[in-house]
């Protein structure tokens, strides 16, 4: 099951984004436990990280992002659409989320100019069979 955010506007931008913040995704979770019922552990919940960056400046590229969206820091670095830090800290945070919202599976987006999917890797290697 996938969850994503509203993007009637076809486009990212501060409606889209504030409609996954953690909160709401932890309703929509909620929404889909009710309705599964007793086959909800037999799902896989997929969500879509679309401003993942691998970055060492993890708090003034948040700050970044927060401003153009019109969100603070802390909104970003909690926002389950997001991953932003070391690959240490994403590690962290996938297996903190996964505990929290019961995501295991995270697309991430590669625009063709920054090869997420190579940058990626890495914590793909270290998260492989957890």
């Amino acid at each position: 099951v996938s969850l994503n955010f509203n993007n009637r506007a076809g486009m990212l931008g501060p409606d889209g984004m504030n409609s996954g913040l953690a909160a709401a995704t932890a309703n929509k979770i909620d929404w889909i436990r009710r309705g599964a019922g007793d086959r909800f552990d037999s799902l896989e919940l997929e969500i879509g990280a679309y401003n993942t960056i691998i970055t060492d400046h993890q708090e003034p590229t948040a700050a970044a992002i927060g401003e153009a969206l019109g969100m603070s820091t802390g909104d970003i670095l909690d926002h389950p659409h997001c991953l932003i830090g070391s690959v240490d800290y994403i590690c962290e945070e996938l297996q903190r989320r996964r505990e929290l919202y019961g995501i295991s599976y995270v697309a991430v987006l590669d625009d063709g100019e920054n090869n997420m999917v190579e940058a990626f890797a890495p914590v793909v290697q270290r998260l492989a069979g957890k």
